[in-house]
């Protein structure tokens, strides 16, 4: 089982102009980390050919980018990733920006990367400010250049860490990535397929069911593996095309880890196990970049960034 891709960076449009990542730094600190507005991004993996060489979009892995709405003390972002060869890697990322200033004048920011392959885990943080650029130049799958904001992510590491070798999580990838934003549409009643075996006792996510009445979106989310549907609801696209939602129905649910689920699977469920009844959701829905399908997407931020994705059924 596996959950598709999903991005979502931190930005920084004021250091567009700076090459030095101490003075990026410098300046990044003293001020709230701005991301982009609060949407879906479609997001792809970079590649470069030495310090100073042009950015390049890799073929095969991509994702999505979630952006979440801005908080009162912060604001978060989470990420997946995950190619189409061998070994399959999926990647995590989930970032964590201060609104609010510390002691020392300082706005921190967190991000966390956790990667795996198999049943295999490696994972890391840091906690330094992000370094990221707006309207830089990259070469897109075309061999076009356009300008994208792209973000550094080296600080996470780049190299899936195994006790015996270490090699790169995503071939060619430099650690860098770009974004840019896509269209959403409404989220109307219909089915939403989440993986193919949703219809599987043991599936972690069944299917989902979506009703809007009036602008008012109910989601009725399966969770087959632990006995129980969770329900959101609120207003349908609050926040640029994310609809946020208030849950309910932890009660019924009976979240374990398993080892018939990944490492990464089993973080989210431990997340959801913790939860209880008016944890926040967010919801869209857009067509998938590629293959134009309707998909739509829900993002558990406060559940260790969980995130659900599904196509209409």
């Amino acid at each position: 089982m596996h959950h598709k891709a999903i991005l979502a960076i931190a930005c920084t449009a004021a250091l567009s102009a700076c090459d030095s990542e101490k003075a990026a730094n410098s300046i990044a600190k003293r001020a709230p980390l701005p991301l982009p507005d609060a949407g879906v991004y479609e997001a792809n993996l970079l590649s470069r050919d030495g310090d100073q060489g042009p950015f390049k979009m890799i073929k095969g892995p991509s994702g999505l980018a979630l952006v979440y709405p801005k908080g009162d003390s912060e604001q978060r972002w989470g990420v997946w990733v995950e190619n189409d060869g061998k070994p399959v890697t999926s990647s995590q990322w989930t970032g964590q920006a201060a609104r609010k200033e510390n002691k020392d004048g300082i706005y921190p920011v967190l991000l966390e990367r956790t990667s795996v392959r198999g049943k295999r885990l490696d994972a890391q943080s840091n906690d330094h400010n992000l370094i990221s650029f707006q309207d830089k130049a990259v070469t897109d799958l075309a061999g076009k250049e356009v300008k994208r904001w792209t973000f550094d992510f080296t600080r996470v590491g780049t190299q899936f860490r195994d006790p015996d070798q270490s090699t790169a999580l995503y071939r060619d990838w430099s650690g860098q990535l770009a974004v840019s934003k896509l269209t959403t549409r409404a989220i109307t009643s219909d089915s939403w397929l989440v993986e193919d075996d949703a219809g599987l006792a043991d599936a972690m996510v069944g299917l989902i069911r979506s009703t809007n009445n009036g602008g008012t979106l109910t989601l009725d989310i399966e969770f087959p593996k632990a006995g129980c549907t969770l329900t959101g609801k609120g207003k349908a696209d609050q926040h640029n095309g994310l609809s946020k939602l208030s849950l309910s129905g932890f009660g019924k649910c009976s979240f374990k880890a398993s080892s018939d689920l990944s490492p990464l699977e089993n973080k989210w469920v431990l997340g959801l196990a913790k939860a209880r009844d008016g944890a926040q959701a967010y919801a869209a829905a857009f067509d998938m970049p590629g293959t134009r399908k309707a998909t739509l997407v829900v993002g558990f931020p406060e559940q260790n960034d969980l995130m659900v994705m599904g196509e209409k059924f």
